[in-house]
């Protein structure tokens, strides 16, 4: 499963189409593909703030990117999934600044 996402992912960026704009399923996708398979629970999360949240604009989502990151950094110190938390945190950032205006 994880190796069609990044292969979908990757046919959509070599197309020539120019750089398809993040969903939240490739969000999750771009995480799991550098995370331990204990961490993606929080690319999960990340996914799951994306899609559930209802925003006006970038500010917005980016601050419910922000609010998420800080919960899970605290909840996740000791469990080794910093990265994926980190990964998680600037996709959801690239993915708000992709799907929403100023």
């Amino acid at each position: 499963m994880k190796t069609l996402i990044l292969a979908a992912v990757a046919a959509a960026l070599l197309c020539g189409c120019g750089s398809p704009k993040l969903t939240p399923e490739s969000l999750r996708g771009m995480c799991w593909s550098d995370s331990d398979p204990n961490c993606f629970p929080l690319c999960d999360q990340y996914r799951d703030v994306v899609s559930n949240g209802k925003f006006a604009n970038k500010k917005e989502c980016r601050e419910a990117c922000i609010d998420l990151h800080q919960r899970l950094a605290s909840e996740n110190a000791i469990n080794r999934c910093e990265n994926s938390n980190a990964q998680g945190m600037d996709l959801c950032t690239l993915y708000c600044n992709q799907n929403f205006g100023d």
